[in-house]
């Protein structure tokens, strides 16, 4: 029996690759591309163009360091991340998002809200 999934768009790719990066460099130090292609679920060639879309667009820097292709949040990429999570909990709240995350990425969502309610009280 097969499972019909909703196709993500663009803005849920960008933002579940950059808190894939994010998510990457927390654990690891560093964002490595296979490891970040290995938690999106998305077919290698569209995960690079949407790789390259982002490069293009500021939100990351890649750099080859001892063979490896490592991937950077730029200060913009950290923005969009914040925004995307606010989006998403946006239409979760007004039940027009159905969000399921796993353990780990909730306390990274946590994280992020506490952050942004801290500016706020700032």
């Amino acid at each position: 029996m097969s499972r019909s999934k909703r196709k993500r768009s663009k803005f849920e790719l960008y933002g579940d690759i950059l808190v894939a990066i994010k998510k990457d460099i927390n654990r690891n130090s560093s964002a490595r591309l296979t490891r970040v292609h290995s938690q999106v679920n998305v077919a290698y060639d569209r995960f690079k163009e949407y790789i390259d879309d982002l490069r293009k667009n500021s939100l990351i820097e890649l750099r080859v360091v001892a063979g490896h292709e490592e991937i950077t949040l730029t200060e913009r990429g950290d923005r969009f991340i914040d925004e995307y999570v606010h989006v998403k909990d946006f239409l979760a709240d007004f039940g027009l998002l159905e969000v399921k995350n796993d353990a780990e990425e909730e306390k990274f969502l946590i994280k992020k809200r506490a952050e942004r309610l801290r500016q706020f009280e700032a």
